[in-house]
């Protein structure tokens, strides 16, 4: 497969990288519980966010182009494991998740604790695993079904099924 030859793609590279993610939770967590929290963030925040907005717009026009371009119909598409047409944009969104673990840096470094659930956590982490396996679609399809329950449990407030995911802390 041709995106095999892209960096960070195997296993192995993906699995030591979540693993380095959940050490700097746990130690990041543990040294930022006696210091006081980092200051003047918000430019980095503001240009992170930004980039995020960028990428993510990138990649939806993008793998639209692509998907038209190669005649993907709606349901059931065909796939081509030695040149993927959205081959690209499925690495670049493995990629972007491993940008997404700044969020978590920024949580842990203005010592927002209360945001730093294990669902946060297992969220990010899962997501950019599942990436490294399967096409971007279905990796949002599971973590849709995974995550509409919560979402929508979570509106309504019921407090042992709510309590249970969100103050579980890391």
């Amino acid at each position: 497969m041709i995106t095999q030859s892209y960096p960070l793609t195997d296993f192995s590279t993906a699995a030591t990288i979540a693993i380095c993610y959940l050490c700097f939770v746990f130690f990041g967590k543990l040294v930022m519980q006696n210091s006081s929290p980092v200051s003047g963030l918000y430019g980095v925040k503001f240009a992170y966010n930004m980039v995020q907005v960028m990428l993510c717009s990138y990649m939806c026009i993008e793998a639209l182009v692509q998907a038209w371009k190669s005649g993907y119909p709606v349901v059931g598409c065909p796939f081509n494991q030695e040149n993927p047409p959205i081959g690209f944009i499925l690495y670049v969104f493995y990629i972007s998740k491993i940008l997404d673990f700044l969020d978590t840096v920024f949580i842990i470094l203005e010592r927002r604790f209360n945001q730093l659930s294990f669902l946060h956590v297992y969220h990010h982490t899962s997501i950019f695993l599942v990436s490294t396996s399967i096409s971007a679609p279905a990796c949002l399809s599971v973590c849709l079904c995974l995550c509409a329950p919560y979402l929508t449990l979570s509106a309504l407030q019921p407090a042992s099924y709510y309590k249970i995911l969100t103050e579980f802390s890391c």
